[in-house]
């Protein structure tokens, strides 16, 4: 078979279409989720615009929005959320399970996540919404407490961290997904295809669920001294404390071996198919698959101060930095895990674009 041919799976009476060479028992999930996104560096950088790039399958660049008052952005299957600077959610993209009709209206958001179609919002006094697909209870499950910091998305699996660093985990447990670490004093969290890692206060990464394929769970970093994670399906991203980019687990298409050297590094996120990462001059860094331009078309210059990808398509805020805090927002270290976006999943049967594997896990994260 030709690296892009695919191959049809039936789980929980769901039908999905997935690259051949990223099949057997892996099921949809976003970005790219970003996996992942969780808003990260919300209270020292000023408001931006968001610019966008690689594939328009489903108008993800068209209908980006305009202005300069966006605080975060993140993958959302075919789509993307961003989040403006008054707290109020903006969807665009693909909304074959109400992930863009149904966002949530009003202010005082202060993080998203999205998932393939799904997504979640964290509000100001911790408490979490989701909508869109409810596949194993993404939606309904959604924890209805409050005193939550950090989230992130998954597969089908929600994920939260709470103000004591402990974590909890909802909807699709199909390879253990729920299964989280005990204890607390985690500081971030991020969603894989069918796994998960989260940080803890130490520096060091723990893992659990399933990795089909580069062994993502298995290779996770040892040691301390990690300051962010990302996830790309089953590639894993860190950032260590010295600036300088870990990669990990499955490297088809050299998402590992063409991780950028360098301490210069502020930020991550990872799809199924690429990494990118902030400089400290504002400036990306792009690899991995280029099948919609998402790497050599990524964008040039400095100016940029956050980071996110979707299925195939990437994203960025750029704009002016300052250091002004914003009210109700939670402290910056719960938050390292910014802009997961979660974000891009292997693509169910409608999110299929007919030239070549259009989507992907997504993460990313903020400085």
């Amino acid at each position: 078979m030709r690296r892009h041919e695919i191959t049809r799976h039936r789980r929980n009476a769901q039908d999905f279409l997935v690259p051949d060479r990223v099949t057997k028992t892996m099921s949809v999930s976003v970005l790219f989720i970003h996996m992942l996104a969780t808003l990260s560096g919300l209270s020292s950088a000023s408001a931006g615009t968001i610019v966008s790039w690689g594939s328009n399958h489903s108008q993800e660049i068209t209908n980006t929005p305009k202005g300069e008052n966006y605080m975060a952005v993140c993958g959302m299957g075919h789509g993307a959320l961003a989040l403006r600077n008054d707290g109020s959610i903006v969807a665009w993209g693909a909304d074959f399970r109400g992930q863009v009709s149904h966002a949530p209206a009003g202010t005082g958001f202060t993080a998203i996540a999205g998932a393939s179609e799904a997504g979640i919002a964290l509000r100001a006094d911790g408490s979490i919404v989701a909508w869109g697909y409810d596949g194993d209870g993404m939606v309904r499950n959604a924890p209805r407490d409050i005193g939550f910091t950090a989230i992130a998305a998954g597969n089908n699996t929600g994920y939260a961290l709470r103000a004591d660093g402990s974590i909890v985990a909802w909807g699709g447990n199909p390879w253990g997904n729920l299964n989280v670490p005990a204890g607390n004093g985690f500081t971030a969290i991020a969603g894989g295809l069918e796994l998960a890692y989260a940080l803890r206060s130490d520096g060091s990464i723990v893992a659990w669920g399933k990795s089909f394929y580069g062994n993502a769970i298995r290779q996770v970093p040892r040691g301390t001294g990690f300051a962010s994670i990302a996830s790309g399906g089953d590639t894993g991203f860190a950032l260590r404390l010295d600036g300088s980019i870990a990669a990990w687990g499955w490297d088809e298409y050299r998402q590992v071996d063409d991780a950028p050297n360098g301490r210069v590094f502020t930020a991550i996120a990872g799809s199924l198919f690429n990494g990118y990462a902030l400089k400290a001059d504002g400036s990306i860094a792009a690899w991995g698959a280029d099948w919609h331009k998402q790497v050599s078309e990524a964008p040039t210059g400095g100016g940029f101060f956050a980071i996110a990808a979707g299925v195939t398509t990437g994203y960025a805020l750029h704009g002016e930095r300052n250091t002004t805090p914003m009210p109700s927002i939670p402290e910056p270290s719960a938050l390292l895990l910014a802009f997961i976006g979660v974000l891009g999943g292997i693509g169910r049967k409608a999110l299929w674009s007919g030239k070549g594997v259009t989507s992907g896990i997504g993460t990313g994260n903020g400085p």
